[in-house]
């Protein structure tokens, strides 16, 4: 019994050692986000974020990691009137969230933040939010909001536009 648990500890060792081989061979990437303009962030993407993704049943309500706190949605301050301007504290979350789902990433496209509200058939990611009409936010690559959040991403990770 013993030599049978010692070959799978050699044999998961031989893995671990074979995963890390093939992870210093894969392209570097970065774990942390990038850094971002966060001027166009707040005066184009934070916006679009708050219109389009801030649902209350998205990325507008409590245990989702995207969350979008902002003017007639959900706050960050509870005691926040509803309809009061967007605090610095919710611009600065929704903006180191939106990094965050740049990290690890090497272009805009293959990132969460690009990826998720895209129609699963132009290359989007599995998304479970939906617009109010039941649709992925978005069914068109020309969509002018989408590409300003596309836009932003590019910049973020150092890509042309």
């Amino acid at each position: 019994m013993r030599d049978v648990f010692d070959v799978l500890i050699l044999a998961r060792l031989s893995f671990a050692a074979c995963l890390c081989i093939t992870a210093s061979c894969a392209e570097e990437r970065s774990p942390l986000p990038p850094e971002a303009n966060f001027e166009v962030f707040e005066a184009q993407v934070y916006p679009i974020l708050v219109r389009d993704c801030g649902f209350p049943a998205c990325h507008g309500s409590e245990g989702r990691f995207f969350q979008v706190f902002g003017p007639g949605r959900m706050r960050l301050n509870p005691n926040s009137a509803i309809s009061q301007p967007a605090t610095p504290e919710e611009v600065q979350a929704a903006f180191d969230r939106s990094r965050g789902m740049l990290a690890s990433f090497n272009t805009a496209e293959g990132s969460l933040f690009v990826r998720k509200p895209l129609a699963v058939d132009l290359g989007g990611a599995p998304h479970v939010g939906a617009t109010d009409s039941g649709r992925d936010v978005y069914n068109d690559r020309e969509d002018r909001s989408y590409n300003i959040l596309r836009s932003w991403a590019r910049a973020a990770l150092g890509q042309e536009n």
